[in-house]
């Protein structure tokens, strides 16, 4: 996809890349094998992309958010959602959509987020 609308951001002066992961790309478990092994690359990914375009007016952000409450594990057969550090997608997208539509000097190189278990 960056392949594909990198020209036209270069051509525009202007552009944001946001690579949505996981947080599993910033705190590794042995438990997620390949999982953990491909949002680390996601990450550097990202951290790539930034340097390259760090002269240039293209913003390049990484979200890592916690665990989402979706089907995909009741999909992948675990019988349990709704767990306590599952995060509302809606409050993923609502901050996805803060990110993306800060001011051109404002970026949010990677931002964290978890549910806070009460």
């Amino acid at each position: 996809m960056t392949r594909e609308v990198i020209d036209r951001m270069m051509a525009n002066k202007y552009g944001q890349i946001l690579n949505v992961s996981s947080i599993a790309g910033i705190e590794p478990s042995g438990d997620w094998g390949v999982y953990t092994a491909t949002k680390y690359a996601v990450r550097g990914f990202t951290d790539s992309l930034k340097k390259e375009f760090e002269d240039k007016a293209i913003k390049v952000m990484g979200f890592y958010p916690g665990g989402m409450n979706t089907e995909i594990f009741k999909t992948a057969g675990f019988d349990s959602l709704n767990e306590p550090w599952m995060m509302d997608v809606n409050e993923a997208a609502e901050i996805v959509v803060f990110m993306l539509t800060r001011s051109i000097d404002v970026s949010m190189d990677h931002v964290e987020v978890r549910k806070k278990i009460v």
